[in-house]
């Protein structure tokens, strides 16, 4: 199991859900994401939304979506843009894009850890993990990389998602 030197330092409940806990992604799509999100950071604390170009995120568009919370930071988080291959894997059709409705549970109990994690930290992470279902064992990897309205606090997230 490969983890950064810093997991020792986190709850258990997050080294039970993750494989790996790393800044760095292992997915092409995911790394040009993470850098892309580092450039649109620029000199600021946190990036916002407006300050990315999602569609030309060289090419990892369609594995990338944005979340914000709704009710001012205290709500539900909410799918607000997203590429046709993350929304694919992450939402039943014509459901409501919030996390509480997304089809798969285990992926939406992790990302909803990282996403309280990259609200906590200001920083964002990548992780890998596994899941199992009736019908096949799914490796994931995870980006996501704090997002504000405000610039001052994380209400929202750019997030990846890639499968091996």
């Amino acid at each position: 199991m490969e983890m950064m030197t810093t997991l020792a330092t986190l709850p258990e409940d997050l080294k039970l859900l993750f494989d790996r806990l790393d800044v760095t992604a292992n997915t092409p799509a995911l790394r040009d994401a993470l850098e892309h999100w580092r450039e649109a950071r620029g000199q600021n604390v946190f990036p916002a939304a407006g300050d990315l170009d999602l569609p030309h995120a060289r090419g990892a568009y369609d594995r990338l979506f944005v979340l914000f919370l709704s009710e001012g930071g205290q709500g539900e988080w909410e799918l607000v843009s997203g590429g046709a291959e993350a929304r694919a894997l992450l939402m039943p059709s014509g459901s409501w894009p919030r996390l509480d409705k997304f089809r798969n549970e285990g992926l939406a109990l992790r990302l909803r850890r990282l996403l309280e994690l990259v609200r906590e930290k200001g920083e964002p992470v990548v992780a890998s993990f596994s899941l199992d279902d009736a019908v096949e064992h799914q490796s994931y990897e995870l980006l996501v990389a704090p997002l504000s309205t405000t610039g001052e606090m994380v209400d929202g997230a750019l997030c990846g998602i890639g499968t091996g």
